[in-house]
């Protein structure tokens, strides 16, 4: 597994050519988005509460939106439980991730 070397450090590239972002939760916001970068992760905010895995897939129909890829090419690989996830992107490369999310991080 690679960390990409770019402005996004959230972003990895898998041994099998598959895309990793690291994000990290805020479940029970107002509103769902992307909030900015914490610890290395892409930060996103969740109206969804951490309950019976409802901000789990909320996170992952958000990526999917985000990315224009289907649900069915997002897999949660770690966090299950935490705040700080590991979801694995198929479908889609790390320029066109890269691409999507940095200017919205950087427009603050």
């Amino acid at each position: 597994m690679e960390t990409g070397e770019s402005a996004m450090p959230c972003l990895t590239v898998q041994r099998d050519g598959t895309v990793g972002i690291w994000v990290y939760v805020q479940p029970r916001a107002s509103k769902s988005g992307i909030t900015g970068i914490h610890d290395g992760c892409l930060k996103l905010a969740i109206t969804s509460p951490p309950v019976d895995n409802k901000a789990n897939r909320a996170v992952a129909a958000f990526l999917a939106d985000l990315f224009k890829i289907s649900q069915k090419n997002i897999k949660l690989s770690s966090g299950d439980k935490s705040r700080r996830k590991l979801f694995i992107l198929a479908g889609v490369t790390f320029a066109e991730l890269q691409e999507r999310i940095e200017p919205i991080v950087l427009r603050g």
